[in-house]
């Protein structure tokens, strides 16, 4: 069966990739090594995909172990090692400004509601250096009926 979490983060993926300042450096996993790194053109800024959460909307598609109707919640990162936190939240706010309220074209599923920003925070990164701004998504999803 297939998994909205994932068709969720690959619609993301495919709206974020080049049309923030963050560029091509848009991550599910950062690349490990420099090469991979120059591929991109920069380490930072970035934004990076955090956990995701499915969650069945009625107890029916629970007993089922099914994913019709779900809720899912992503979580994205926003990642700048410019002084202060203007990079990180300008591009933060690109991200929503791309995401909430958009309905996603989804591969196997549909959206029952519109991608909805939840939550938003700024934090300094324990290095000092490194500014971070998580962001909260949510929307609900059900299986496209393939009968």
């Amino acid at each position: 069966m297939p998994d909205p979490a994932y068709a969720v983060q690959d619609a993301i993926f495919d709206i974020l990739k080049g049309a923030t300042d963050a560029g091509n450096a848009v991550y599910d996993e950062v690349p490990p090594d420099a090469r991979q790194i120059a591929v991109a053109g920069h380490l930072f800024p970035r934004i990076t995909f955090g956990p995701s959460q499915t969650v069945p909307v009625d107890e029916e598609a629970d007993a089922n172990c099914g994913y019709d109707p779900t809720e899912v919640t992503q979580e994205m990162n926003v990642w700048s090692r410019r002084k202060g936190y203007p990079e990180a939240k300008s591009i933060a706010s690109q991200v929503r400004e791309l995401l909430h309220g958009t309905t996603l074209d989804l591969v196997g599923f549909r959206m029952e509601l519109p991608l909805v920003l939840r939550s938003s925070d700024a934090s300094l990164d324990p290095d000092g250096k490194t500014h971070r701004v998580r962001m909260l998504f949510e929307t609900r999803t059900s299986l496209v009926d393939s009968g």
